[in-house]
Order: structure tokens, then C-alpha cells, then sequence
């Protein structure tokens, strides 16, 4: 008659006491306390396990994915721009064509978006001489990031993201079909039919009145003899 339930030795609830629970996010990883901060119970099961799992473990796989290509595109680029010279009197070089990459973001260099006579195309600084723009171009053919090129990591880490949500809807609906079956092997033992509950008091019902009939003649022959006697 007494049920208790305790998450990760925290106790919860039972028939006369429950705590009330909450979800804050602190350094990329997602905690569970109780309304007085007293613990921090891991979750590793149910929707809320899962949500965990997502948020420190499969976000962060992909993120760093992303940041690795992004990284490999600015500092190539970067690299090769350069070598390359500007359409100034007289030619820069060294010229970095992004001026920061962090958090996913590239930020072009604010001289190229001001002027772009900065854009060091040219390898030998005369005007015509498109040689750095080929250069950067043909990085799209290059295995720069993973043993891959630019197009094929970046392919890659899509298609490894369908992938997993292709698997956790299959996965999610083979655990529901099984949580249907159980449902319904529970309900035919312990559900309630309210045609077969009326079926069974009208069964009883007539049994009861052929024995009350039976055992009034019983009485009424039993009475008869008597007073023959």
C-alpha cells in the first residue's frame, strides 16, 4: 500500500511527501536539483536522460565538427591570401583575409570590407594577376579538414546528423510499439469490460433467484410434510 520512489538515491516522492525538481544549464552540461539545492541528482533514463545526452554529449560532438571545417577554410585561406598582394601604390602582402574566427563565426578583415583594393588576388602585385584568387579557389578540391575537402566534411557531418535523428525516431517507435504491447497485455488482466461486468451480475443475478425458488419449495415440501405427519 506504500510506494517510493528516489532518483539516483534522492528521494522524490512518496504518499506523503514530494520534492519538486529543476533543469539548469551551467557549462555546457544540464543539472537536476531539488528545491533546496540540497543535490544534484544524474538522470541517465526517460525523456529527460535523453535530453541530457543530447545537449552534453551529441551537441558538442557536432559543434566541434563544425568549428574543425570552419577553422580549416579560414586559416587556409588565410595562409594563401597571405602570400598574395594588394592593388595599393605600393602592393601589400600579408594580408589576412578573415580577422577572427571564434564561437562559429567568421569575421572578414575590416580593411577588404572598407576598400577592396586590400583583397590580395594577385601573387605578384600587378593588376590583372589573379593567381592567389585561383589559389584559394582550388581549395574546394584539397583534403584540408579530416582527410577530406571542404565539401565532403561538411557532407559528412549532415549526414552523419540524419543519420543519428533517423536512428532515434526508429528506435523511438520501436519502444513505443513495445510500451503499446505492454499496455495492452496489462489491461487484459486488470481492464474492465462494463458489457462482460453487466453480463456476469446478470449471470449471478439469475442463479441467485433459481436457488431462492429451489430453496422455497425445499421449504414448502418440508412444510407440507410436516403437517401431513
Amino acid at each position: 500500500g506504500r510506494v517510493s520512489v528516489s532518483i539516483d538515491g534522492v528521494h522524490a516522492v512518496d504518499q506523503s511527501f514530494r520534492a519538486e525538481f529543476k533543469l539548469e544549464a551551467q557549462d555546457d552540461r544540464l543539472y537536476v536539483y531539488t528545491e533546496r539545492d540540497e543535490f544534484t541528482p544524474r538522470v541517465f533514463g526517460g525523456k529527460l536522460g535523453a535530453l541530457i545526452k543530447v545537449y552534453e554529449e551529441d551537441i558538442p560532438q557536432q559543434k566541434e565538427a563544425l568549428l574543425r571545417w570552419g577553422d580549416a577554410l579560414v586559416s587556409n585561406v588565410n595562409e594563401i591570401h597571405q602570400t598574395g598582394y594588394s592593388l595599393h601604390d605600393p602592393p601589400k602582402t600579408n594580408v589576412e583575409f578573415f580577422s577572427d574566427f571564434r564561437e562559429g563565426k567568421m569575421v572578414m578583415n575590416q580593411f577588404l570590407k572598407d576598400d577592396r583594393n586590400w583583397i590580395a588576388a594577385s601573387a605578384d602585385g600587378l593588376e590583372g594577376n589573379n593567381e592567389i584568387a585561383l589559389a584559394i579557389a582550388d581549395l574546394k578540391d584539397e583534403k584540408i579538414v579530416d582527410g577530406l575537402t571542404l565539401s565532403g566534411k561538411y557532407a559528412e557531418i549532415i549526414s552523419d546528423l540524419g543519420d543519428a535523428i533517423d536512428l532515434s525516431d526508429d528506435a523511438s517507435e520501436g519502444y513505443q510499439l513495445t510500451l503499446d504491447h505492454l499496455k495492452h497485455e496489462r489491461d487484459s488482466y486488470s481492464g474492465v469490460s462494463l458489457d462482460e461486468e453487466m453480463t456476469d451480475m446478470i449471470t449471478y443475478q439469475r442463479s441467485y433467484e433459481a436457488s431462492a425458488k429451489i430453496i422455497k419449495i425445499a421449504d414448502e415440501l418440508l412444510l407440507t410434510l410436516i403437517n401431513m405427519v
